[in-house]
């Protein structure tokens, strides 16, 4: 009796493998003023060609769900300020389950508290101490002399827009503090002091 025995090997690459983060990268160098907009970038690359899915994360909060943009644009404010963790996950959907992810990549970015510009004017004495003219100078008594600061708390110049919620704090020379909290419609802060 004669058996036979026939095998075939089939030769070939029948592995797919996941994709890799090749960088997340943003438009602007940390740290910057809370406000600015930051646009962040990842780029991921994978071996069989298959369509990459992204998704961005703001201190472990996500800040969208899986898509294939790989762009995420961050408007700051002044919650932001601090320390934060910007981080970007990858899948192709064939290797990690529903909600796993094939390759992670962080990075840190630092905001500081959202800074308004002060411009020369802003800050305008609107009383002056009295002073005769030069022919006939008098001594000013600077103990009973008055001055009335008025104060506008504007974002980014002087003709910008009033702040609203801008809290501002004012000492005297006496010591004497003064705060002001600016609500839409307030009239701007005025204090008068003697010296």
């Amino acid at each position: 009796m004669a058996l036979a025995v026939s095998c075939i090997t089939v030769a070939g690459n029948n592995t797919d493998a996941p994709p890799v983060i090749n960088y997340l990268t943003s438009d602007k160098t940390s740290p910057q003023d809370a406000g600015a907009v930051i646009t962040w970038t990842a780029n991921a690359s994978d071996p069989d060609g298959d369509p990459v899915l992204y998704r961005f994360f703001l201190n472990d909060k996500p800040m969208m769900d899986w898509a294939t943009d790989n762009m995420w644009i961050w408007s700051t404010n002044d919650v932001d300020a601090g320390s934060n963790r910007i981080e970007v996950q990858v899948r192709d959907g064939k290797h990690a389950g529903p909600s796993g992810l094939d390759d992670v990549r962080s990075a840190g970015f630092t905001l500081n508290t959202h800074a308004t510009t002060v411009e020369p004017g802003v800050f305008k004495q609107v009383s002056k101490v009295h002073q005769e003219p030069a022919s006939s100078p008098k001594p000013v008594d600077l103990i009973t002399a008055k001055v009335t600061l008025t104060l506008h708390v504007r974002e980014g110049s002087s003709s910008g827009p009033i702040i609203p919620g801008a809290q501002v704090i004012v000492q005297d020379g006496s010591g004497n503090m003064f705060h002001e909290t600016f609500m839409p419609g307030w009239a701007p802060m005025r204090h008068e002091n003697r010296l």
